[in-house]
């Protein structure tokens, strides 16, 4: 069952290449940072949980603090990239705005 979820995971990335590279060029350092979020999260709900597994924490209390707490990081910094993404998208939006003003202005735009 796992294969499927791969599968699909690896189409809807081949499908949506072209808006990921845009992503990627527009959105560098909010990428990154839900890149690095999602990291942490992961080695908090799979690591955490492999290391409990073969016994290298001193109790199962000790497990979950660091399982759980390694989840909300994680996820704080995913909500910390996102607010950088729409730091980033709404300045983009301002400079096309003033853009087409200033063109607009100049007569090269005409009035809809």
């Amino acid at each position: 069952m796992d294969i499927i979820y791969a599968v699909i995971g690896l189409l809807l990335t081949v499908f949506n290449l072209r808006n990921i590279i845009a992503m990627w060029t527009d959105f560098r350092r909010p990428l990154v940072v839900v890149c690095a979020g999602f990291v942490t999260l992961a080695a908090g709900g799979v690591g955490a949980e492999i290391a409990g597994y073969l016994s290298l924490f001193a109790s199962d209390i000790v497990q979950l603090m660091v399982e759980e707490g390694l989840e909300m990081v994680g996820g704080s910094i995913m909500v910390v990239g996102a607010a950088l993404f729409l730091n980033v998208h709404v300045r983009l939006q301002k400079i096309r705005f003033e853009t087409r003003a200033a063109a607009r202005n100049a007569g090269q735009i005409k009035h809809s």
